[in-house]
């Protein structure tokens, strides 16, 4: 859990979670997985230290996190820079009820739409929000803008000699000749990168 949600956990909310009495946060906890009162669950975690909105909604979305999200101050900016109209409808340091029920609806409906996975939301949503982030590799993309950036998407499970060995996926780019049918043409694109060109790969699952 730590290495999942280690931002939320660590420094000093960590040493103010550990300080507070098992039973306290038993409580909260069975609260949260036995009903959908967030009312009930909002007064007692406002009794424990350290917890903030953060660790609650942790609790809700291991609970469920196909309607629960992770929810902190960078997603709640993540998600009003996609969605500008939710910055007065959506205040973190708000009561938990109204503004993390908008923050679910509002999430949810944007991993319907472009289908993206629970576990994925956060890190989206904390990389929109940091700018200093965006800044870094904006800069870095206009420094290469003679550079062509590729990717490769390749099917590896089931695959030995993409999975070890010289041909291992992130070793070395493939590109097949012709398809099943012998067209070649279907690959001419996988012909173009030059030396310095920027790529990456992915496993296709």
């Amino acid at each position: 859990m730590m290495a999942r949600f280690g931002h939320t956990l660590k420094g000093p909310n960590y040493n103010e979670i550990i300080s507070n009495d098992v039973e306290d946060v038993n409580n909260l906890v069975h609260s949260i997985f036995n009903n959908d009162d967030l009312d009930e669950v909002q007064e007692k975690s406002k009794t424990i230290r350290g917890t903030k909105h953060g660790l609650t909604s942790i609790f809700y979305y291991l609970k469920d996190n196909d309607a629960y999200n992770i929810y902190l101050p960078i997603t709640v900016q993540g998600l009003v820079e996609l969605y500008p109209e939710y910055s007065d409808e959506i205040d973190y340091d708000g009561e938990l009820k109204e503004n993390y029920t908008k923050y679910n609806e509002a999430c949810n409906d944007f991993k319907q739409e472009y289908s993206i996975k629970p576990q994925e939301l956060e890190l989206i949503l904390s990389v929109i929000s940091d700018k200093n982030y965006n800044n870094k590799h904006y800069d870095a993309l206009i420094d290469d803008a003679n550079v062509s950036f590729w990717i490769e998407k390749t099917l590896v499970k089931g695959r030995p000699d993409r999975e070890e060995g010289p041909y291992a996926l992130g070793r070395v780019l493939w590109s097949p000749q012709a398809d099943s049918g012998g067209n070649r043409w279907v690959y001419d694109i996988m012909t173009e990168p030059e030396p310095g060109d920027r790529r990456n790969q992915c496993d296709v699952y």
